[in-house]
Parts: structure tokens; sequence; C-alpha cells
């Protein structure tokens, strides 16, 4: 049985999908093609073989995937940061994160514009100060919270 930490799975996970990614790619760039001339079966039985082959080979890691990823969901839910599951966390880093990009845009987008018969219009946050401040304590509370899960990925062990 092989032990690795759950970074090092993420990894592995990540290895995989882009394996398997080429694997597809390939069924239609290597695995595709003429099959016929004039009526004629132009395909040998090699080709046929190696496509089994290949397409096993996608099945083993689609399955890999989701043995790791199973795994990595078990210890999720086992291990706690504020007494709050790591899946739990993981779900609202992904919600504070985009509330950091919502703020960001927000505080970004002042302009002046001149407009007829009004004059300059100044188009800006109606209170800049704590939209800053907002998006300031998200920014830290991710940071802390994505450094907690990145402890706990790098101790946590699965075993495969």
């Amino acid at each position: 049985m092989e032990k690795m930490t759950i970074s090092q799975a993420i990894f592995k996970v990540s290895e995989i999908q882009s394996e398997l990614n080429e694997k597809r790619y390939a069924l239609s760039s290597q695995f595709f093609g003429p099959v016929t001339v004039n009526g004629k079966k132009i395909v040998d039985e090699s080709k046929k073989e190696k496509l089994v082959e290949h397409i096993e080979r996608l099945d083993k890691l689609n399955e890999e995937i989701a043995v790791l990823k199973e795994k990595i969901a078990e210890k999720n839910l086992e291990n706690k940061i504020d007494g709050k599951s790591v899946t739990y966390v993981l779900e609202i880093l992904r919600q504070k994160r985009a509330m950091i990009n919502s703020l960001e845009a927000n505080l970004r987008d002042t302009r002046t514009s001149v407009e007829s018969g009004v004059g300059a219009v100044t188009y800006a946050p109606y209170d800049e100060k704590r939209i800053r401040e907002k998006y300031e304590k998200l920014k830290e509370e991710t940071f802390r919270l994505s450094s907690e899960v990145d402890r706990i990925n790098s101790t946590t062990y699965i075993e495969m």
C-alpha cells in the first residue's frame, strides 16, 4: 500500500488529468481516419487492438482519479479547521475569493466622464472605505485559511 500526503495526491490527480486529456485528444487524432477506400476496408487489426488498449488506459486513468479524489474527500471531511471540515472551508474559500474579485472590480471601476447637460460625473463605490476594509479583511481570512489547508494537506496522509 502506498502512502502519500494530500498535497502529493492533489498533484498526482493533476498529472493523471493531464495524461487523460492527452489520451482523449488522441482518440480523434490517432484513432480516427479513413477506414474504407472505394468500399474496401483499409484498417488493419493492429490499429483496432491499439484502440482497445488505449480505451482501457483511459478507463484506468478515470478510475485512478476517482479513487484519489475519494480518498482526498474522506480526509477533507475528517480534518477540521476552526471546528469545520476542510471540505466546508474549501467551499467558504471559493466564496470568499469570488467576493474578493467582486470587491476588487468595484474598487477598480472608479471613473469620471463628461455627460451632456450635466458636466463631469464621477462614478465610484458609495462607501469606498468600507469596501476596501472588507476587501482587506477577506484577503487576510483567505490567506489564513488557505495556509491552514496547505498545512493540513502537507501533513495528512492517505493510503492507496
